[in-house]
């Protein structure tokens, strides 16, 4: 392999814009993104093939590689014409399409052989093309649409500048990059200059990478996080750190002679002594631009944020609890004060007292319920962990429920895996309020001859205990999945909408979780986890 520098400028330009374009091509929404994102793949296409073309010996291979890299060549100004047009919002339909063409053209042409005449090779060290006259012609299209997009920028900047800022750094990251293309046509054309100008190539791509990320550029919008910045950060490093053994290897090879493993192995190890503060550097200057603050600054922020975040939901929670104790205890509050007005006077009529007592007496009992369930809901939760047979709870609950489950005719499906599950710290009385709870409501969503399936089993790494209860009844309206945990949701008659919220609760506080599946119609599916560790 030549590791000449030409090679490095096109291995730099692929592993700098392949991610780009990932990017770009997947967040990008609109027209105008995806343009660009093309416009990044075309350049893409070119870093590829520069790469490729500077470590092959063979002169028609060579001459092969660069003809199919000049497709990616005469598309870049074209792509970015378009996307040009499209920020601008100017419509030339001609331009657009004449551009389109002569591309289209010229690389088929180029496909064809008739674009160079002949390979040379450059400085002893890779074949490079020779141009032909209509390879002359071309170029000269491909300068033309890049002055034509650029004037267009310049334009558009000078009428729009305190409007469009974030979009101006389209104008000088382009510029940077036609600028460092260009040296690449000058050996061509018969300049004897090396093309080094294709290293400005790749920090075009850092240049719109920190544009989108910190000015949303072309309006694509990206939440980035501490760890994904680092993470980038890292990985561009060792990157460097990967080139920078490479190129030390080849200087030591080709011009001192050293070819020792161990000499090798050595300066690997002088090199990444030397990057480490380098990259504390480079992390020092990110939390600054990006952060604007310290790790410290940072992490303090993110507490903060946290317990507002936790204060915000105890105030929600508040709200949601006054709402509904009013909406609760307002209906049986206003049966009862009736009677209390009416008792006075009609104390006599028996028709009065028989119809409003039971009445009275109904509605007291509901707020003795509500009232029950709010301080289950209340109080104190801390489980109290003792080792314990989960299929014992779930026996004992089913046994609770029995007297409901004959009467509706429900069969419960036991698919338990006791040979393999030990016992589990939680606090059983709790669990089995859980659990109580979830299957009240599966048997109160079912008709007669239902079934409910209660399964149980280990996570594949046995840190995790599943508990799946299942019923065939009537299912769960997809818009109140997300709701059926908050306290005081239900769509029933009777109840207070405490129930699963409670059980929440108690899963949260055991360090579990709970999720459901519903299909309207067919039925409801909870899924109960529980460390198996405490």
């Amino acid at each position: 392999m030549h590791l000449n520098a030409f090679a490095i400028s096109g291995l730099l330009i692929t592993i700098t814009y392949l991610p780009l374009f990932l990017f770009i091509f997947l967040k990008g929404k609109t027209k105008l993104t995806k343009i660009y994102s093309f416009h990044i793949l075309a350049v893409l296409w070119w870093g590829l093939f520069s790469f490729v073309v500077a470590n092959i010996e063979d002169k028609q291979l060579a001459e092969l590689t660069w003809r199919t890299s000049h497709i990616g060549v005469f598309l870049i100004s074209v792509f970015f014409l378009h996307a040009v047009l499209l920020l601008t919002q100017k419509t030339n339909v001609f331009l657009i399409r004449y551009s389109y063409a002569q591309a289209a053209c010229f690389s088929l042409l180029s496909l064809l052989g008739l674009g160079f005449n002949g390979m040379r090779l450059f400085q002893n060290s890779f074949y490079y093309p020779i141009a032909s006259p209509l390879y002359k012609i071309a170029f000269v299209h491909w300068v033309i649409i890049c002055t034509v997009s650029h004037l267009t920028l310049i334009k558009y900047y000078r009428e729009h500048l305190n409007t469009e800022h974030r979009q101006i750094y389209l104008l000088y990251i382009s510029i940077i990059g036609f600028v460092g293309g260009t040296f690449n046509f000058l050996p061509i054309l018969g300049f004897d200059v090396y093309p080094y100008g294709n290293f400005l190539i790749p920090l075009h791509s850092l240049v719109v990478t920190y544009a989108i990320l910190k000015y949303q550029f072309l309006d694509i919008q990206f939440a980035f996080r501490k760890g994904l910045v680092y993470s980038l950060l890292l990985i561009s490093v060792l990157l460097f750190y990967a080139l920078t053994i490479l190129v030390s290897e080849r200087f030591l090879q080709v011009y001192l002679g050293y070819k020792s493993l161990g000499f090798s192995i050595i300066t690997a190890f002088i090199v990444g002594i030397i990057i480490i503060p380098i990259r504390n550097k480079i992390q020092y200057h990110v939390n600054n631009i990006f952060f604007k603050r310290s790790i410290e600054d940072i992490s303090n922020e993110n507490e903060r944020l946290r317990q507002e975040i936790i204060q915000t939901d105890r105030l929600k929670s508040i709200a949601t609890f006054a709402s509904g104790m009013a909406h609760e205890i307002k209906n049986p509050l206003t049966s009862i004060k009736t009677f209390c007005e009416y008792l006075p006077t009609r104390i006599q009529d028996k028709e009065f007292l028989n119809t409003f007592i039971p009445i009275v007496i109904k509605d007291a009992e509901r707020i003795n319920e509500l009232i029950h369930d709010l301080l289950d809901y209340a109080k104190p939760s801390t489980p109290q962990l003792a080792k314990s047979d989960i299929h014992k709870i779930i026996e004992t609950v089913i046994d609770a429920l029995s007297a409901k489950m004959i009467a509706r005719k429900i069969e419960v499906i036991r698919i338990f895996n006791k040979a393999h599950i030990p016992e589990i710290p939680l606090d059983a009385k709790q669990i089995k309020q859980a659990l109580l709870n979830i299957m009240l409501n599966s048997i109160e969503a079912m008709s007669e001859n239902g079934h409910l399936q209660l399964t149980t089993q280990l996570s594949t790494d046995h840190k995790v205990l599943i508990i799946t209860i299942a019923d065939n009844g009537c299912g769960i309206p997809k818009e109140d999945l997300s709701r059926i945990f908050d306290p005081f949701f239900t769509k029933k008659e009777k109840g207070t909408g405490l129930g699963l919220s409670i059980t929440h609760g108690i899963i949260k506080e055991h360090r579990g979780k709970i999720f459901v599946e519903s299909t309207l119609g067919q039925g409801t599916t909870f899924h109960v986890q529980l460390p198996t560790q405490a």
